[in-house]
């Protein structure tokens, strides 16, 4: 204050004349007379010069006669007209996002080279929200009620003398508290079997109409396996290390402000690497001859153990796939023709709903449907034999022998 008010008590002048004068003294040297009647005035001290400065001063009352009183006591008055230091603010950052009822509000405290700090203005949306003693140590201070939304906030520092500073810089802080937007899971499926040693998982984006997405969380088994930026624009990423059996999963979406939002379902993935229990082949049996075109094959029907259960069931001819059938059934039928005369290898493979297999023994089927190709030997004619033996062979090198007891029909 340039022109601080100087007070006194007013004195009598006992039996005498009356005060007449009081007289400033300021450093030494007048520099202001009042009535006697005045008990304070007000002078401009600036003019003793700019910066900080400390003088004593005092009354010196003078009545009517020209006698003299001074003030028994003598005081110190310091003009300070600079502002405090230069200070910024701490924390938070700016563009800070909370969902926190009090957040904390933090700035530096540089001091002030003239009279001290005497208060700190926490200065928000333009309103002085709290005010903090300049004695503290601590310049910090919570604030509660802010609404949703953003923020500019500063301080402005208060010395005893009224000079204020206001911090370097403005922030701006974000209030949310509401949760992301709802998300679902993609894949895989529920109930979904694999075998893969990296399975990837796979969500819909969510949206925040606050602060933004921060990142996913997938929980896997109550545990969170995988962080996923919200900045990124997929939604998806390969998690190993599953042991075998089932797996519950989800994902749980986080935005700056840490308020989160669960996916709105969870699902179970099974992880499955063995392969289905050894089984083998019941018909035809291993070198099995047949006329028939389409054979019907048969196996036993195999279990896939504590793993996903089994899904097909595939018929292998001469190393061809031939037919897929149901991992339910157990036989099936298959056209020979085709493949034409002779041996053919065949055998069964299982595949289980996560793609693990297992193949059976392998039988040999013989398949033929060409007649024999049969020759007599030529036996004398007329004979007087009434036994004859007729012999000869066939085209696929059979040998036979046939007795008749009367050589022609009559």
């Amino acid at each position: 204050m340039a022109s601080p008010t100087f007070s006194w008590q007013g004195n009598g002048d006992g039996t005498g004349c009356g005060i007449a004068w009081y007289d400033l003294y300021v450093g030494e040297a007048l520099r202001k007379t009042v009535s006697g009647t005045t008990t304070s005035t007000t002078w401009n001290i600036s003019s003793l010069g700019e910066g900080t400065h400390t003088w004593y001063w005092y009354v010196v009352a003078r009545d009517t006669a020209t006698n003299s009183t001074t003030s028994t006591s003598t005081f110190n008055i310091s003009y300070d007209n600079a502002a405090p230091a230069v200070f910024n603010l701490t924390s938070p950052a700016d563009n800070h996002c909370t969902r926190a009822a009090s957040p904390v509000f933090s700035w530096e405290n540089n001091g002030d080279g003239g009279c001290g700090i005497a208060q700190y203005h926490v200065v928000i949306d333009g309103d002085t929200k709290a005010v903090v003693s300049g004695s503290q140590t601590s310049t910090t201070i919570n604030i509660s009620g802010l609404a949703a939304g953003d923020h500019t906030w500063y301080v402005v520092a208060e010395d005893t003398a009224t000079n204020t500073r206001q911090s370097t810089t403005s922030r701006t802080i974000k209030s949310d508290t509401t949760a992301p937007v709802a998300f679902a899971l993609t894949s895989p499926a529920d109930n979904y079997c694999t075998r893969a040693a990296s399975p990837v998982f796979s969500w819909e984006g969510s949206s925040d109409g606050g602060c933004g997405i921060a990142q996913y969380h997938v929980v896997i088994d109550g545990d969170t396996k995988a962080v996923v930026s919200g900045s990124q624009t997929s939604t998806t990423i390969n998690i190993s290390g599953l042991a075998a059996g089932d797996h519950t999963w989800y994902v749980v979406a986080e935005d700056t402000a840490t308020n989160t939002r669960q996916s709105t379902t969870s699902r179970t993935i099974k992880s499955d690497t063995t392969a289905p229990v050894a089984f083998d082949l019941t018909s035809p049996a291993n070198n099995h001859c047949t006329n028939v075109a389409s054979p019907t094959f048969s196996w036993q029907g195999n279990s896939d153990g504590s793993g996903c259960g089994i899904a097909w069931y595939y018929l292998v001819v001469d190393n061809v796939n031939t037919t897929t059938v149901s991992g339910i059934q157990t036989s099936t039928t298959f056209n020979l023709n085709p493949l034409g005369e002779g041996n053919h290898t065949w055998y069964v493979v299982a595949e289980d709903t996560a793609t693990n297999t297992r193949q059976s023994t392998s039988n040999t089927l013989v398949f033929d449907v060409i007649e024999p190709n049969t020759t007599l030997t030529p036996h004398p004619d007329p004979t007087s034999d009434t036994t004859p033996t007729y012999s000869g062979h066939a085209a696929d090198s059979t040998t036979w022998t046939a007795v008749s007891s009367q050589l022609f029909p009559e």
